[in-house]
């Protein structure tokens, strides 16, 4: 046999260019984390996850539920660099006991907003060719009334907005950031390779 990529892979590729595309850095982090960093400091909502029995550290304590965290600890030790930064990560996120591809972006400047950060996911979404529905969010990662999440034939797959000042002040940032996440694989299985 001939060997491939796999569809996520590949997708994930065509993701990443067309973040590049849109003025994103993109990140690699650990898919170590602590349930502190991913539901306490973030304003995400709570959910089970996969703890690590004897951890070395206490920031290395479960493996993620959700890539946001992570980018917000890189945004916590770039504080000194120059704004705006705009950053993005295209991997894997444990839900249950599998892994899933999901794709997180975040902007940090003095003007960061639901609008720009509206208009990143819908240039996103346009380039995948995806029918989408945007609605109301109720996450409380979010300002109220500035964030949204994303439809695909009634199934939520992903969200974005302005994230809420309690958790910007949780990870220790002085300005705006505006955020979203987007569910890969539950694109690919509702669209296949039809995506781009």
């Amino acid at each position: 046999t001939i060997g491939g990529l796999l569809p996520s892979t590949r997708i994930s590729e065509r993701l990443r260019d067309v973040m590049v595309g849109l003025g994103y850095t993109e990140v690699n982090t650990l898919m170590l984390s602590s349930e502190r960093d991913e539901f306490q400091l973030s304003g995400l909502q709570e959910d089970d996850v996969v703890s690590i029995k004897n951890p070395i550290t206490e920031d290395h304590t479960c493996l993620r539920r959700n890539l946001m965290p992570s980018l917000l600890r890189i945004l916590r030790r770039n504080k000194h660099r120059d704004l705006p930064q705009r950053i993005f990560e295209a991997g894997d996120v444990l839900v249950g006991y599998g892994r899933r591809r999901s794709l997180a972006g975040m902007n940090i400047h003095s003007k960061a907003s639901f609008t720009e950060i509206k208009s990143t996911v819908e240039s996103l979404l346009r380039e995948m060719d995806v029918p989408y529905s945007i609605v109301g969010s109720d996450q409380g990662c979010y300002v109220t009334g500035r964030g949204a999440d994303i439809m695909l034939d009634g199934r939520r797959v992903g969200s974005f907005g302005e994230l809420s000042p309690q958790t910007i002040v949780n990870f220790g940032l002085g300005y705006p950031v505006a955020a979203f996440e987007l569910d890969v694989a539950a694109l690919l299985a509702e669209k296949g390779d039809a995506i781009f």
